[in-house]
């Protein structure tokens, strides 16, 4: 047989013939080398044989039809694992109890006869803005000497609001939003504080003659109501009582500076000046304090939550290798616990360790209170996690650039480690000197590319293939640190080839009929490359 290049296979045999009630076969290998055929769906035409041959001198053609086959896809379940609002509610202890909510769809048409279910939960996360995901939130420094009469022009204000709420004498402060754009302010809802607003006229004999861009240039001014720049100030009443009355209280709003801002930083140091450990090598700013959310994992053990192999239901996984001081004993009652109250103290300017501002109250922690968890307490290490074989770490990369980082040195509570070549996570050096390194959290250097995926490329998946060649300094890596981020995309399988002088990473993915799709818009994929040595 020979293939000419319109793919058709010309099986005519030498001229000769054929003696009667002769029988012949002939076989055909047929190979799919465009794989949207295989997703095409049912009735896939794969080959149309014909078989033609002369009888007394007549062209004889015989059609049987077309070979048809019909592509499918195994079972592809896509799930999410999403907070359910009406389970997270404080504890006992330090932190959140999280409900989970699976929703699973099955956006294949077959059957799914054995399902095997992985969970990807993180034991520490980047606290991300809510306006663009692809930012770490920072820490913002509190502006205290706002708070005084002698900067606002008015009064002395407190927090929290002293004593109860009377109807006739009431807490209050006053937001004066020119002279929060002065300074270069950033306002934060309090949830904790319900109050209830009212405008004043503002008087330029008592506030200053300060323009209206200024009042308008104060981030979250209209969290409660419209700015009307420089006309008005905005008085907060203490209002904990409000569900008393036919009327709704909002959130207190409360003043922060981004000391990472030369004006935020100018506005800060004229009341307090921070310590030097936390000033940007460039100076004239401070360096970004990035915020992490940790989760400490167990297990209930019921037959809507199977337990992983080798997990008791004693067993809590944690990056925690720092105990809170408690002086309880095994066998103590857990809320026995004395919980560390939160503090609001414009008057106390603090030092390196405890800067002026807000501290969150902390809840007395249960499971610190229980010996059978502590003594069962397991650091997420590939050494630790032998014992469970249901369980394996997976790291992961964000990318910081967004934030505005290019450095570990830009970056508070990270120390350098020259043997690793990279910046690991100690917030010791200024929170809490109880705390040492976590060398889970670094700072490395990644190379990195980004993707759209258009539906009509990639219906329901497809391989990505990723080659260098080694002159660019990636002949290490199969050794190399590859992780994917993606959106409606699930990766299957990452693999790194390296033969002669080219370096390949193969990565096959899946995908669903996601809504968007249906509009024309691709999804998106991030893929991170972190090599051996820091390098």
């Amino acid at each position: 047989s020979s293939v000419n290049q319109s793919m058709y296979y010309d099986c005519m045999p030498p001229s000769y013939d054929i003696p009667p009630f002769f029988v012949a076969s002939a076989t055909l290998d047929l190979y799919i080398w465009d794989e949207m055929i295989t997703q095409a769906g049912d009735g896939i035409l794969l080959a149309y044989p014909v078989l033609r041959y002369y009888y007394e001198g007549q062209l004889v053609t015989l059609d049987q039809g077309g070979v048809y086959v019909s592509a499918e896809e195994g079972a592809l379940l896509r799930t999410d694992l999403n907070l359910d609002p009406l389970g997270n509610y404080p504890v006992i202890g330090q932190g959140m109890y999280t409900d989970v909510v699976i929703g699973t769809q099955n956006k294949a048409a077959t059957e799914a006869d054995e399902v095997l279910g992985v969970s990807i939960v993180p034991l520490i996360t980047p606290l991300l803005e809510g306006s663009n995901q692809a930012r770490m939130a920072y820490m913002l420094e509190f502006d205290a000497a706002y708070y005084e009469a002698k900067v606002n022009h008015f009064a002395n204000y407190t927090y929290p609001f002293p004593g109860s709420a009377f109807l006739n004498n009431r807490s209050s402060d006053v937001l004066d939003f020119c002279r929060l754009g002065l300074r270069g302010d950033i306002l934060v809802a309090d949830w904790d504080s319900p109050v209830k607003i009212a405008k004043l006229l503002r008087s330029a004999e008592l506030f200053g003659n300060l323009t209206d861009e200024l009042a308008n240039s104060v981030v979250n001014a209209g969290y409660q109501t419209n700015v009307n720049g420089s006309q008005f100030v905005l008085q907060q009443f203490d209002f904990r009582d409000a569900d008393s009355f036919y009327e709704h209280a909002t959130q207190r709003l409360v003043a922060f500076l981004d000391a990472t801002t030369t004006q935020g930083f100018s506005t800060l140091n004229e009341s307090w000046h921070p310590d030097p450990s936390r000033l940007h090598p460039n100076g004239g700013t401070l360096r970004k304090a990035l915020l992490f959310l940790r989760n400490d994992i167990y297990f209930y053990n019921s037959q809507m939550y199977p337990l992983p192999d080798g997990v008791s239901i004693d067993t809590v996984f944690s990056l925690d290798r720092y105990a809170p001081p408690t002086t309880q004993s095994c066998g103590a009652d857990p809320s026995s616990v004395t919980a560390v109250p939160g503090k609001w103290s414009p008057s106390v300017l603090g030092d390196a360790f405890s800067p002026p501002g807000l501290k969150s109250e902390e809840y007395t922690n249960a499971l610190n209170g229980s010996c059978s968890h502590r003594q069962s307490w397991v650091l997420p290490t590939e050494q630790n996690l032998r014992a469970f074989p249901g369980v394996r770490l997976v790291p992961y990369h964000f990318r910081l650039g967004p934030t505005g980082v290019y450095s570990g040195a830009e970056v508070q509570d990270f120390v350098y480690d020259s043997a690793e070549e990279n910046w690991l996570y100690s917030p010791g050096t200024v929170e809490d000197p109880r705390f040492g390194v976590y060398p889970e959290i670094r700072i490395v250097t990644v190379h990195g590319a980004d993707f759209l995926l258009p539906p009509s490329l990639t219906r329901l998946g497809g391989r990505l293939t990723l080659r260098f060649p080694s002159s660019l300094g990636f002949a290490n890596l199969s050794a190399a640190v590859v992780t994917w981020s993606a959106d409606q995309v699930s990766m299957n399988h990452t693999f790194v080839e390296v033969a002669g002088n080219a370096t390949t990473i193969v990565a096959y993915f899946k995908r669903g009929n996601m809504p968007n799709e249906n509009y024309g818009q691709a999804s998106q994929m991030q893929v991170n490359v972190e090599l051996s040595g820091g390098s």
